[in-house]
C-alpha cells in the first residue's frame, strides 16, 4: 500500500512540474523606480514561451498612461533558448515624465495561443511603481534670471557661405574696375588668342600653290588668273618691303625695283611676269600655255629668291629702295636733303 502511494504521489509531482514548466512568463522591469522630472528611463518587456506559440504582443504609441510617455520603442526580438523547446521575446521603451509624482504603470497583458488550440489565453506582468521627483526649490534665496543659451563654436562650414559671397564681390569689383579702366585706355577688355602671322613668302607661296590648283588658264579664265598671279606678287612686295604696290601701275613697281639692290634678273623676271598681265588684262591677249606656266614658276622664284634678303643697301637716285632687315623705305633727294620714308609712311628728314 505504501509503494502505491509513493508512485502516485511522483507522478503527480512530474505532471505539476510539466505544467508549470510549459506556463508562459511575462516580465516588466524598470532599470531605476526613481527619476527627475524630465529625465529618461528604460523600461524592458519579456515574455516567455513555449516554441510554436503565437503570440500578440500589447502595442502602444505615443504613451503608457496619462503621465508617462514613449520617447522611442525597439523591435520584438525573438531568441531561442538552448533546450530549444521555448522561445525569449523582449522589447525596450525608453520612457520619461513631466509631472512630479507617484505613478503606477499598469500590467501588461500579452495574449498567446498554443498550436492546435482556437482561443486565445492571457498573461500579465506585475505592476511597476514610479517615483518622479522635481529639484526642491528654495523660498528663501532670491530669484535670479533665465540664463541665457550656450554660444556654440563657430565652425568653417557656417563660415562657407559668406566666403564664397565675399569672393564673388570681390571678384566682380576687380571686373568693374578692370574693365572701366580698360575703357578709358580706349582698348579692348579681352585678347583673343590670334594665330601667328606667317611670313610674307611663306604666304606668298601658299598663295601661289592654291592659284596652280585652281588651273584658271587651263578654263579659258586668262585675266583672272594673271590678275591673281600680280595681285600676290603686289602684296608680297608690301609686306616684305613695304612698297605700297597695290596702289601702283606695273611701270611704278619696276621704277622701284630697279632702284633697289636687287639683281637685273630677279627685277627681269618681275618685268615679264606685269608685262605679260597688262597685255592679258587690257588688251584681251591669249598667252601660250607655256607662258602661263612660265608666270607662275617665275613668281615662285622670285618670292623663294628675295624672301632671305636683309642687311643690303643700295644708294641709287631720286625714289631709291633701301632694303635692310626685310623692310624697305624709300628715299628721295630733294635739293640737298634727304628725305626717309619709315614703314608707317611718315616722313622725316635727315
Amino acid at each position: 500500500m505504501s509503494q502505491i502511494r509513493y508512485f502516485s504521489i511522483t507522478v503527480a509531482f512530474v505532471l505539476l512540474s510539466c505544467s508549470l514548466r510549459s506556463q508562459p512568463e511575462a516580465i516588466a522591469r524598470l532599470d531605476t523606480n526613481a527619476m527627475l522630472v524630465g529625465d529618461q528611463v528604460e523600461l524592458t518587456l519579456s515574455f516567455l514561451a513555449s516554441a510554436g506559440w503565437e503570440v500578440e504582443w500589447p502595442d502602444f504609441h505615443d504613451t503608457i498612461t496619462a503621465h508617462i510617455e514613449i520617447i522611442s520603442k525597439t523591435r520584438v526580438d525573438s531568441t531561442q533558448l538552448e533546450s530549444g523547446t521555448q522561445v525569449y521575446m523582449r522589447q525596450m521603451f525608453r520612457i520619461t515624465s513631466f509631472d512630479s509624482g507617484y505613478y503606477v504603470i499598469p500590467p501588461f497583458r500579452f495574449a498567446y495561443r498554443r498550436p492546435g488550440d482556437t482561443g486565445y489565453m492571457t498573461a500579465e506582468s506585475d505592476p511597476l511603481l514610479l517615483s518622479v521627483y522635481s529639484l526642491p526649490v528654495s523660498t528663501e534665496e532670491a530669484f535670479r534670471d533665465i540664463k541665457g543659451p550656450l554660444g556654440a563654436p563657430f565652425t568653417f562650414r557656417e563660415a562657407l557661405p559668406w566666403i564664397i559671397v565675399f569672393l564673388i564681390l570681390l571678384a566682380g569689383g576687380y571686373l568693374a574696375f578692370y574693365l572701366i579702366r580698360k575703357r578709358k585706355q580706349s582698348k579692348p577688355a579681352f585678347k583673343l588668342f590670334t594665330r601667328p602671322e606667317l611670313p610674307p613668302h611663306i604666304q606668298a607661296l601658299e598663295a601661289l600653290d592654291k592659284l596652280r590648283e585652281k588651273k584658271l588658264w587651263q578654263t579659258g579664265l586668262y585675266k583672272e588668273y594673271h590678275s591673281s598671279l600680280t595681285e600676290i606678287l603686289r602684296v608680297y612686295l608690301f609686306r616684305k618691303f613695304n612698297i605700297h604696290a597695290l596702289e601702283m601701275t606695273s611701270g611704278e613697281i619696276m621704277e622701284h625695283l630697279v632702284q633697289s639692290s636687287l639683281t637685273e634678273e630677279y627685277t627681269k623676271s618681275m618685268e615679264g611676269i606685269l608685262w605679260l598681265a597688262d597685255m592679258v588684262k587690257f588688251a584681251r591677249e591669249e598667252p601660250l600655255p607655256d607662258e602661263n606656266e612660265q608666270s607662275l614658276d617665275l613668281a615662285t622664284a622670285f618670292v623663294k629668291a628675295t624672301a632671305s634678303l636683309n642687311g643690303e643697301t643700295h644708294s641709287g637716285g631720286e625714289g631709291a629702295i633701301v632694303i635692310h632687315n626685310d623692310t624697305a623705305a624709300m628715299t628721295a633727294d630733294t635739293g640737298g636733303e634727304k628725305k626717309e620714308i619709315s614703314e608707317e609712311g611718315e616722313g622725316h628728314v635727315v
